[in-house]
């Protein structure tokens, strides 16, 4: 090995390391210096691709690796990383043809099954993706990426139980990991699992009692399960945290009103709305209480401001044959329902079924 292959080379270990420890501007300043020394050293290349990666510049990122592989061609770890960087452009069937590479030269490389689960993900190709990612798991049982990546692409499609298995299965390695107790709480509530969630939610808020969206959610989960005064107390918590938060206001309101405080509740929910003037649904829930409250033509008049802000709302229009119809405006109730159908989006909705059926009474 000549004097320049050395010192390039020397470089390059530097700049691994540099990566190791996420610092980027430094690998690749390195790397540029390997280059300028021995312009044909592949590492020098392909790291100065991983730390373009981790830049953000990718697109450049891609050059590096085209240089990289036009040098040597029989580093699967570069046509993976390759890989990953078409990715982020956009470029999946370059992507895929470059994984593929990846994978030809070594089968068993995990970081080639991540980047392909990665990749297919991104085409939509879901079941292929979950596939990559179990042949990652089975070359490495306690790979982190593995087991997570699955546990997200389960739960993207609401297979929740699979999910939480997962989550399961990478806190018995990292068990006090916050986010992973948060991504399994997630998806403990998708599944109605909400005892299951609040305790996660507890562990999370004593390794981390700052950690306010555990807040807000254990009041979420509190409600589900009935225990309306714990929850109330939560969300007093949440908004003294964050008194500036108009959905920790409305969550203060709907503790509020479980708790069958109603007039606090119209109270509470005036502070969201003055901190989020142009958000239509925090009205509409000011509508609801006012309702409950037997505040019947306030709670209409409502949400005719909703309309006159948003006239195609169908939840706003929904709300108003609810209150007509117990009003005994039936033509009205009639044609607010009507709206309603006519406004929402396609596909089946809980909305849409209701209004239907509020329809077929009427015209009984």
């Amino acid at each position: 090995m000549n004097d320049s292959n050395s010192k390039a080379n020397d470089l390059v270990r530097k700049a691994i390391e540099s990566i190791r420890n996420q610092d980027f501007e430094d690998a690749l300043s390195l790397c540029e210096k390997a280059i300028e020394i021995s312009p044909h050293n592949e590492g020098a290349w392909s790291n100065k691709g991983t730390a373009l990666l981790g830049l953000g510049f990718a697109d450049k990122a891609v050059e590096a690796f085209d240089q990289a592989v036009g040098i040597g061609g029989k580093d699967p770890q570069v046509w993976s990383n390759r890989a990953a960087a078409f990715g982020k452009i956009g470029k999946l069937d370059d992507a895929l043809v470059s994984i593929e590479h990846a994978l030809a030269i070594n089968s068993n490389l995990p970081d080639a099954w991540g980047n392909k689960a990665q990749i297919l993900a991104m085409s939509g190709r879901m079941k292929e993706a979950i596939g990559c990612l179990e042949k990652l798991l089975e070359i490495d049982p306690k790979s982190m990426r593995g087991i997570l990546s699955k546990a997200l692409l389960h739960s993207s499609q609401n297979q929740n139980e699979a999910a939480i298995a997962l989550y399961d299965r990478a806190l018995e390695l990292d068990p006090d990991n916050t986010s992973i107790i948060f991504a399994k709480a997630l998806s403990c509530m998708k599944a109605g699992k909400f005892e299951e969630a609040h305790d996660c939610y507890d562990k999370i808020l004593s390794l981390a009692p700052d950690h306010i969206e555990s807040l807000v959610n254990k009041g979420i989960c509190l409600n589900y399960l009935g225990k309306h005064p714990e929850a109330l107390r939560c969300f007093e918590l949440v908004v003294k945290a964050d008194d500036k938060n108009p959905w920790s206001w409305m969550n203060l309101a709907k503790a509020h009103a479980a708790n069958k405080d109603i007039d606090k509740a119209i109270e509470t929910i005036e502070r969201a709305i003055e901190l989020k003037p142009d958000e239509l649904s925090i009205p509409l829930i000011k509508a609801d209480f006012l309702y409950i409250a037997q505040k019947t033509d306030e709670a209409r008049s409502t949400i005719v401001e909703v309309l006159k802000r948003s006239p195609m709302s169908p939840d706003a229009w929904y709300a108003l044959g609810i209150i007509d119809k117990n009003l005994d405006k039936k033509d009205k109730a009639i044609e607010a329902f009507k709206k309603c159908l006519e406004y929402s989006p396609g596909g089946e909705s809980q909305i849409k079924s209701l209004a239907q059926q509020n329809l077929s009474e009427l015209r009984k």
